[in-house]
């Protein structure tokens, strides 16, 4: 595995655990046999015979990630895509299956992937802000990027990518005007770091996610005659708020419109005149399956 040489943005290095090392899948000393290696040293012998049970084994005592000895390695050389990846006969005459798993430092190593590729989108989009540029730029922007399973809280596991279709970080909207005239509108919002709903019985905010959804955002809404020029129009726009790591820019010079103005009116309908202090200063506590030793904080 080539590691990628490039540091992820802030916000999100601060959602992610401290990658823990691999065990290791060995021939046991005689070479007869294999064994699993812990972290703390100790030998487990397995039973299987051939690699493959082996592995299967290993993975049932579900003891954590594993990589493949060098040994093992070298024995199937012509048939090891990584440390962690051997391909072998599958049982079934022609076909074969893919042994192995991944480990922290390969997923950490594949989201530093994913933004690399961003950065690169980006180089491009500012030399050139074509269409084609802008429509990539905005699949893979980091002021999107999503968890995508809260309920089992995997923290490694991120939506990097597809935020112009499938995963809803830019809405389209096709509009025909009375005279036939199409129009198309972009809507955007960037990532949540917090969802949180609000428990009588114990008189605080539950977070019940975090980077899970977005914002609706109407600084970002852009309108024109054609996809294409939308498209370009709503990178421009993106990138006026949001930096490269997703982060939003501070003391943009912007005129609100009414709508946003009305949404703010709404908002401070709701809270104590005080600005956003009343939002701040609320009780919170976290769900357990957050994973966190902090399940209490305020």
């Amino acid at each position: 595995m080539q590691e990628i040489d490039v540091n992820l943005p802030e916000w999100l290095a601060k959602e992610l655990p401290v990658p823990i090392a691999p065990h290791t899948l060995d021939f046991t000393e005689d070479g007869n046999g294999f064994m699993l290696e812990l972290t703390t040293g100790r030998l487990i012998e397995l039973k299987g015979d051939t690699l493959a049970e082996a592995h299967d084994e290993a993975r049932a005592m579900d003891l954590g990630d594993f990589i493949f000895s060098k040994k093992i390695l070298k024995k199937h050389k012509k048939k090891a895509l990584s440390s962690t990846m051997i391909s072998v006969p599958s049982g079934t005459k022609g076909f074969t299956r893919m042994l192995g798993m991944s480990t922290d430092d390969a997923r950490l190593n594949s989201l530093k992937s994913a933004y690399a590729a961003f950065l690169k989108h980006d180089e491009n989009w500012r030399n050139s802000p074509n269409f084609y540029n802008s429509y990539f730029w905005l699949d893979a922007h980091p002021a999107f990027w999503t968890r995508m399973d809260w309920k089992t809280f995997n923290p490694w596991a991120w939506n990097t990518d597809g935020f112009m279709g499938r995963n809803n970080g830019v809405r389209l909207y096709v509009y025909k005007s009375k005279k036939g005239k199409v129009s198309f509108q972009f809507e955007m919002g960037e990532h949540v770091s917090e969802s949180q709903e609000w428990d009588e019985d114990n008189n605080c905010y539950i977070l019940t996610g975090a980077y899970k959804n977005h914002y609706f955002d109407p600084r970002l809404t852009v309108t024109a005659k054609t996809f294409e020029k939308a498209v370009i129009k709503a990178a421009k726009r993106l990138d006026k708020f949001y930096n490269t790591d997703g982060t939003a820019k501070e003391n943009v010079d912007y005129e609100p419109s009414g709508e946003e103005i009305m949404i703010d009116d709404a908002v401070a309908q709701v809270s104590d005149g005080s600005g956003s202090d009343w939002w701040d200063n609320l009780p919170r506590r976290r769900y357990v399956d957050e994973k966190s030793s902090d399940n209490e904080n305020s």
